[in-house]
């Protein structure tokens, strides 16, 4: 019998390339796009491997892995894709580097599903209620967007925030491919929906306040109103 695979990918274009591969490949594929659909399948059915993108808005693959394994009637092996470098939730699990070829997805397919059970490691829920990832790079223009940030940041609650930081001009990203980052710096809001982006030194620091306060994100008591 054909292993089932769950596939959790929130862009529907590379979910859909994923699927056929996979389905190509003999597996039986369920697709969703998002953390909560997916763990609404894993509370209904059996799977023998999660292969989850690790950015899924305010959630992580990894913290989806680990709610694989507490809740439904099968715990999965799990895959993470991605092309971060550093994940430090992410100890011990299967890993596949954006961007790969067809036959490295397949391959790491079967060794997931032919390789221990891993669970993810232990790490609290989610409490973020935004979602950003700022691109910069060696800039005077960057350097300021990320002051203008921090001032406004300083002034919510840290923990309901998710920020994620890449630097361009150190590292060649595939997600800002993906994210359609035209230039730096650009802070992109990626949960709640809809994605928004904002380009320039963020001086405009009521824009980035609605994007928090239109998340729901809580300020701190000697911020004020």
């Amino acid at each position: 019998m054909a292993h089932r695979i769950l596939l959790v990918e929130d862009d529907a274009n590379h979910r859909a390339s994923l699927a056929d591969i996979l389905t190509e490949g003999g597996y039986r594929i369920v697709q969703v796009g998002s953390a909560e659909d997916a763990l609404d399948q894993l509370h209904l059915e059996s799977f023998d491997l999660l292969i989850t993108d690790y950015r899924l808005g305010g959630a992580t693959g990894t913290w989806l892995a680990r709610m694989a394994t507490r809740f439904g009637p099968s715990r999965p092996r799990v895959l993470l894709v991605s092309a971060y470098r550093q994940m430090s939730d992410a100890d011990g699990l299967e890993i596949l580097r954006k961007p790969f070829e067809r036959d490295e997805l397949l391959a790491k397919v079967a060794a997931a599903l032919s390789g221990p059970r891993v669970d993810a490691p232990v790490g609290p829920e989610p409490s973020q209620r935004i979602a950003l990832t700022f691109y910069v790079s060696d800039s005077m223009l960057s350097l300021r967007a990320a002051r203008n940030l921090k001032a406004v940041l300083a002034g919510y609650r840290e923990d309901q925030i998710s920020l994620t930081v890449i630097n361009l001009s150190q590292q060649r990203d595939h997600q800002a491919e993906q994210d359609r980052i035209v230039v730096t710096p650009t802070l992109l809001k990626t949960f709640p929906a809809p994605r928004v982006w904002l380009a320039g030194n963020l001086e405009r620091r009521d824009l980035l306040d609605r994007l928090l306060s239109q998340a729901g994100v809580d300020r701190l008591a000697s911020a004020g109103a």
